[in-house]
């Protein structure tokens, strides 16, 4: 007999205890890691209902700077097909959207 089947006979256990998780137990916690990071992104996305208005300056700022800056740079892009040009023309189309969407929540 060994140091650790003395000790475990000592402590009233024939066997060696198993620390394995049943099936049933693991698929639970694994529902409610789920659940919870469902919750804490649904509660974020809800959360962002709001704008702080110093983004919206910012955004604004950015679009009226960079923003035509980057418009003429990818029009002028001879290596971009009329496509590629156009999916960036409908970002540009969607940032003034969103931007002007900002601010009249602003007012």
């Amino acid at each position: 007999m060994d140091l650790h089947e003395s000790k475990r006979l000592a402590c009233g256990f024939s066997e060696t205890p198993s620390i394995e998780v049943p099936a049933a137990k693991r698929a639970r916690s694994v529902f409610i890691l789920i659940a919870v990071a469902a919750l804490l992104l649904v509660s974020g996305v809800i959360g962002c209902g709001s704008v702080p208005a110093a983004w919206v300056a910012a955004d604004a700022s950015t679009l009226r700077t960079a923003g035509k800056e980057w418009q003429k740079y990818y029009r002028a892009d001879k290596g971009l097909t009329d496509a590629q040009k156009k999916r960036r023309d409908r970002k540009m189309r969607a940032w003034r959207a969103r931007v002007k969407e900002a601010q009249k929540g602003m007012n």
